[in-house]
């Protein structure tokens, strides 16, 4: 099942750089796992340099469809994605306010 999450990786990807070619992708990480529901889910993280313009946020529903599209049509995988988005600098803090913790 690793080898889907790697693809599915590269496919977000590759929608980010065709719909967002502006936005500095620094980071995206998919793992498989289990909703509140239980039912099997995969989860995508996805880290930009800078914080996404309004338009970006719309141009990021549309990168969501599709990459759902993709998954169903090309991989035969139901997994609902649940995408999380942030800024580098987002992660810098979250990390440094755990290490406080």
């Amino acid at each position: 099942m690793e080898r889907v999450e790697n693809e599915a990786a590269n496919e977000i990807r590759r929608l980010i750089h065709e719909l967002l070619p502006k936005m500095s992708l620094e980071e995206v990480a998919v793992r498989p796992g289990t909703n509140a529901d239980g039912e099997p889910s995969l989860f995508v993280r996805v880290v930009f340099q800078r914080t996404p313009e309004r338009s970006d946020f719309r141009a990021m529903r549309i990168v969501l469809s599709r990459f759902r599209d993709w998954l169903s049509a090309e991989k035969a995988d139901e997994r609902f994605p649940y995408f999380e988005v942030s800024t580098t600098a987002e992660e810098r803090h979250a990390s440094e306010a755990s290490e406080r913790a």
